[in-house]
């Protein structure tokens, strides 16, 4: 049966609803309100981050509209924001076979390693200013290493290390090591020990490496410099820059990060952690989840290179592959001004925030947008949407 053909017999009246549930329940009307109202800071510091292994597809673009969307809301309301893009540049190199299984350990060569992440970060940052200038909101582009580099980020990371039997169980469940790992500093080699397999930490604050072709080489904590050249994996920067968001005196943190991130992942990688030893924060961070956007059997749209190379290949050639990637996007005739018309209206009405969209749904409403290009972004773009 080709299952294609049957999902495009299937006809709806074109209404879209809203049913009212958990967070939508709640903060149907004012999810802003509510934030300030627990923020005594006059500063908020957003959050965001990426991968920039890729062109950034729709998924990327519509969360990194809902921070700045958030953010302009945030200023109406007598907050100074700024918006503070994460770049991941410590996953693997996919040209570089990602990931490699070596004597029983997995090893991998970072985008920071090989400088695969210059190849696409220019489109992101072009696509941070673009929203900074449509919202009002300013931004900054951070990487780990400059996180890592900072004493009070060394300082927590010492306290998680101090704690890596029990959080290694909490955070990394399949190998019950905490995801430290740093690339072999031999030139043209740059393994590292992805899941910190192998690692021995000394009684001096040095981590020592092993490479499976050079053996070790060992990394001070006490030293900035040498602890910019650390790699963590996804939970464990997860629950540092918590820890740093908690105790930062100057600001109140929000993270706006994807759906995929809610929920079960959450609740056992950061607010677990959070209360084994003596790992406290002062004040509790405050995440945001960005709907996620769906592709036709509600999985959510994905990297092409996390999946497969046809992954995808129904919408090429067809009016919605611009939902694949930015490049595309700007040959389309949509631009990031209708997509962020539409992200402003999720924080507006929040009662379409706490949900997911299809790609169909989306390109309706994105359609809706250019329809009304000419309105103000304040405007109704959702005409369609029930």
């Amino acid at each position: 049966m080709d299952h294609s053909v049957l999902a495009n017999s299937i006809r709806h009246n074109g209404i879209g609803h809203h049913p009212l549930g958990a967070g939508s329940y709640y903060f149907k009307d004012n999810l802003v309100g509510w934030l300030c109202d627990r923020v005594g800071e006059a500063q908020i510091r957003i959050f965001i981050g990426a991968q920039p292994n890729s062109s950034p597809h729709m998924g990327n673009i519509c969360n990194i509209a809902t921070a700045f969307a958030l953010g302009q809301q945030l200023q109406t309301a007598g907050k100074v924001v700024c918006v503070c893009f994460d770049v991941v540049d410590t996953a693997p190199t996919p040209e570089l076979d990602g990931n490699q299984q070596i004597d029983g350990v997995t090893y991998q060569r970072s985008l920071r390693w090989s400088q695969a992440d210059q190849v696409h970060l220019g489109q992101f940052k072009e696509i941070l200013a673009e929203f900074s200038r449509t919202s009002g909101v300013a931004f900054a582009v951070r990487k780990q290493a400059e996180i890592l580099a900072s004493t009070v980020a060394l300082e927590h990371l010492r306290n998680i290390i101090s704690h890596r039997a029990q959080l290694g169980a909490l955070l990394s469940p399949t190998t019950g090591h905490i995801g430290i790992h740093a690339a072999c500093p031999v030139d043209a080699c740059g393994l590292s020990d992805k899941g910190g397999i192998r690692n021995r930490y000394l009684e001096n604050d040095n981590i020592l490496f092993h490479c499976p072709v050079h053996g070790d080489f060992a990394i001070s904590l006490r030293d900035p410099q040498q602890a910019a050249r650390l790699e963590l994996n996804t939970p464990m920067p997860n629950l540092l820059r918590n820890l740093l968001f908690g105790t930062d005196p100057a600001a109140h943190w929000i993270q706006v990060i994807g759906a995929d991130y809610a929920g079960f992942y959450q609740e056992q990688l950061l607010w677990r952690p959070i209360g084994a030893g003596d790992i406290r924060l002062e004040k509790l961070p405050l995440i945001v989840y960005s709907p996620q956007i769906l592709d036709w059997s509600g999985v959510k749209l994905s990297k092409s290179l996390y999946v497969e190379p046809s992954a995808y290949s129904y919408l090429r050639g067809t009016n919605l592959e611009y939902m694949l990637s930015y490049e595309l996007l700007r040959a389309s005739g949509l631009t990031l001004e209708h997509i962020y018309r539409v992200g402003y209206h999720w924080i507006d009405q929040p009662r379409k925030l706490f949900r997911a969209y299809s790609i169909y749904h989306l390109h309706d409403l994105l359609t809706a947008a250019k329809d009304n290009a000419k309105l103000s972004p304040l405007e109704d773009t959702e005409k369609n949407d029930g």
